[in-house]
């Protein structure tokens, strides 16, 4: 079976490796602080499910400490020049979205062709979370398909993941670590 929880680690573990760039970050003058800020949060999502609830707790509290008393800050990313971004956008054109067209397209058959799937006895998809597994193989699905339409690598997408995660900050945590004090 196909779990939500292997949707958390591969999310946890692209947290976890950008915050070991931020970490390397010279530009960022909080690159510690910040880099732990997001090394614990893709730790929790990793192991939320065998932590004690009160670890997890205080995991969440450090976090939001780090985030309270100003440790997170942006970075430096390395970004490619304007003429270079332009000529990348003329090459690709349109087929830029791609990856983000399948992702609803694939989540949608996702949920209702593989939830009706079973292996043996058990569902091939995780019966409580169907959509949100769905969801994560979609994401994953497109992720290998922009590789393949850009020429990248991963760890292309892991910097870039890091840049999209530190602008938009501690704010994109809020939900979650509400949602893990409350449990």
């Amino acid at each position: 079976m196909i779990r939500v929880q292997y949707v958390y680690d591969l999310v946890g573990l692209i947290l976890v490796l950008s915050s070991l760039y931020t970490f390397r970050d010279r530009a960022n003058p909080r690159r510690i602080t910040t880099g732990l800020f997001y090394a614990l949060y893709g730790l929790a999502f990793i192991l939320a499910d065998v932590l004690p609830s009160f670890v997890l707790g205080l995991v969440v509290i450090a976090i939001v400490v780090l985030a309270g008393f100003g440790g997170v800050r942006t970075g430096s990313y390395g970004e490619a020049e304007a003429a270079d971004r332009e000529a990348s956008r003329a090459r690709l054109g349109n087929r830029l979205f791609i990856p983000a067209v399948l992702i609803p397209v694939l989540t949608v058959a996702g949920v209702e062709g593989l939830s009706r799937i079973h292996v043996g006895a058990l569902p091939l998809l995780d019966p409580a979370n169907v959509t949100l597994v769905a969801l994560g193989i979609a994401a994953a699905i497109a992720l290998i398909v922009a590789w393949a339409i850009t020429r990248s690598t991963p760890v292309v997408s892991v910097r870039e993941a890091r840049r999209l995660i530190e602008a938009i900050g501690w704010a994109a945590v809020l939900p979650q670590m509400l949602a893990v004090l409350g449990t």
